[in-house]
């Protein structure tokens, strides 16, 4: 005889791996950079499936879990860029289907240069030498800079793209703003103006008095003279009985009431010094300081 053939009908239900791609609106820039990121599901289609999702930023943030999360903020610059990674599951009763979308630094951060420069002289010069070389401190993480100085004049040739140029003014007492303008090989920009003195030949300003024990305002904790303009500088302090307490040839250099390892006392200290212009005029001054305790 025939045996009977048992049968049935089995529903099988097959979850799919979800396939999932993303993208920034912002995918590059200077720091900082501020992007909102589409999700695109492929699969499962329609309202089939429960997928749920995290991303991974690569600034630290990992507490998003929504579709599309918006203004996401990469605030520093990173040589390889941030590597965004969005981790997608589809759950169904007994288990799960994971997938990771992965894109190594998918998110562009260039660092922004700064500006910056000093000069030698420092802020003043005089029209016996109204020269500037100018020293660029410019900074950036990472990658190159190219450099356009304005020099503050009438004239807009004088411009110059070396990273150190010298500048020489007209002979004329004036003030003058420079700026240097710095950008770098991916176009992020940095600006600094700072101003330039050309005086007359010879300028002196001699406090009258000091108070090295810090009484005083900060600026008045030694005493020096602030010379501009000159050749040569040289000053000497002498106490009420003559005796020789301070001599320097280096207008930087200051008189912090110390004479031979020793305090001096409250006093009035009498002052010479000689400043010998460019063109070798030669400017004697001698007077009186008062040391406050």
């Amino acid at each position: 005889g025939v045996c009977p053939v048992a049968t049935a009908n089995v529903q099988l239900v097959i979850h799919p791996y979800p396939q999932i791609d993303f993208a920034g609106d912002t995918i590059g820039g200077c720091e900082p950079v501020t992007s909102s990121f589409t999700t695109f599901v492929r699969k499962p289609q329609g309202s089939k499936g429960n997928l749920t999702y995290h991303w991974y930023f690569g600034n630290g943030d990992t507490t998003h879990t929504e579709l599309n999360p918006q203004n996401i903020v990469f605030d520093t610059a990173a040589r390889n860029g941030y590597d965004v990674k969005l981790v997608t599951t589809n759950s169904f009763p007994g288990g799960k289907c994971v997938t990771v979308t992965d894109k190594p630094g998918y998110i562009k951060v260039w660092p922004n240069p700064v500006a910056d420069f000093t000069s030698d002289p420092e802020f003043f010069t005089t029209v016996a030498l109204p020269r500037f070389n100018f020293i660029n401190k410019s900074k950036i993480k990472f990658g190159t800079m190219s450099y356009l100085w304005s020099f503050g004049t009438d004239n807009p040739d004088d411009t110059s793209t070396k990273k150190d140029p010298t500048f020489t003014y007209t002979e004329d007492t004036l003030k003058y703003w420079v700026s240097l303008y710095v950008v770098s090989d991916h176009g992020c920009d940095s600006l600094k103006i700072s101003q330039r003195i050309i005086g007359p030949d010879v300028t002196v300003f001699i406090p009258n008095a000091f108070s090295p024990d810090g009484a005083g305002i900060a600026t008045n904790n030694v005493f020096r003279a602030v010379v501009n303009g000159e050749k040569s500088f040289f000053l000497q302090i002498y106490n009420r009985w003559g005796e020789l307490l301070f001599e320097t040839d280096d207008k930087y250099k200051a008189w912090d009431g110390i004479y031979q390892g020793q305090a001096c006392q409250q006093d009035v200290y009498m002052y010479n010094m000689k400043v010998t212009a460019f063109d070798g005029k030669i400017y004697r001054y001698d007077g009186t300081v008062t040391l406050l305790k």
